[in-house]
């Protein structure tokens, strides 16, 4: 809470002439009644149910930095400052475009919580630029995200202690440092950040750092990252009715799920459902092809099977 208090405290602080630029002209724009942003979720449906063919209700995909599009209307967003706060997989309503105005997101139903769980490199300070952010207890630093499409998350440093970067956990809605490391010892490393709020007079979100994770480790990390670096989302069924246990070929079948594949796909696929893996034999290299089959396990006209 003392973060978030300081946070809201401080002034922007820029880390580029160009989003100077930008945040002066998303100030310059909210200047009227009809750029305002909603936070009530109760106003915002209202407005979709009133003025249908101005506001309406989709999913946002962030597809570059300054660029997305809100779902199933592909109504396109183009600026940071028409993004608003929106991450990948939030729920929004969307002002369409008119005449004297471009379309922008207005304001947040549901949250993807997911989506503000990213992987970054802590940015270099540069002493050479301008610094309007600061008080007696607070030393702001900026994490930059693999994923090239989210905004840097402001973290915020104990001034006292501003070489040390602190690792927080959230237990029942409240944040509390377990570690704290040296930024000399870990400079090189990735960092994980939740993102925990972003007021709308700030360029960059707040966040904690929730974890540190070396270049190289698990497996698992390292997959993890790439799926990030790559935009690869996690698609789970929400069902399993339909699903059959027994596999009738299981008798017919070779377990290779340890084998290490990589994906034939396309750039841009939604199912990465193809790949190949190598194997050295030691006289030779063993190429597989790996195609999935999940039929033997779904039930003839099930809801699996009708998806």
């Amino acid at each position: 809470q003392e973060l978030r208090d300081e946070y809201e405290q401080l002034k922007t602080e820029y880390s580029s002439d160009e989003e100077s630029v930008e945040f002066q002209s998303l100030n310059h724009q909210k200047s009227g009644e009809s750029d305002r942003n909603y936070n009530d979720q109760k106003e915002l449906l209202e407005l979709c149910e009133k003025q249908p063919k101005m506001f309406k209700r989709g999913k946002f995909v962030k597809e570059s930095f300054k660029k997305g599009i809100v779902l199933p209307f592909h109504i396109g967003i183009q600026g940071i400052s028409n993004m608003g706060m929106a991450f990948t997989g939030d729920e929004v309503v969307v002002q369409t475009a008119t005449k004297e105005q471009t379309a922008r997101v207005v304001g947040i139903i549901k949250k993807a919580e997911s989506s503000r769980e990213l992987a970054c490199f802590l940015e270099d300070e540069d002493r050479s630029k301008r610094r309007l952010a600061t008080t007696d207890r607070i030393v702001k630093r900026m994490m930059t995200p693999i994923k090239r499409s989210a905004p840097k998350i402001c973290i915020h440093l104990n001034k006292k202690q501003r070489n040390f970067i602190p690792v927080w956990e959230q237990t029942d809605g409240h944040w509390t440092v377990i570690s704290l490391h040296h930024v000399k010892e870990v400079r090189d490393r990735i960092f994980v950040v939740n993102v925990i709020c972003w007021k709308e007079q700030c360029f960059y979100p707040l966040g904690n750092v929730t974890a540190i994770i070396s270049k190289t480790g698990p497996l698992d990390d390292r997959l993890w990252l790439l799926k990030e670096e790559f935009d690869v989302a996690t698609t789970i069924f929400e069902t399993n009715e339909g699903f059959s246990p027994i596999d009738e070929d299981c008798a017919h079948r070779h377990d290779e799920r340890k084998a290490i594949t990589f994906t034939v796909d396309p750039a841009g696929a939604e199912d990465l459902d193809d790949a190949i893996s190598v194997h050295d034999t030691g006289k030779h290299y063993e190429l597989g092809i790996h195609i999935s089959d999940v039929a033997s396990f779904v039930s003839i006209d099930g809801e699996l099977d009708m998806n």
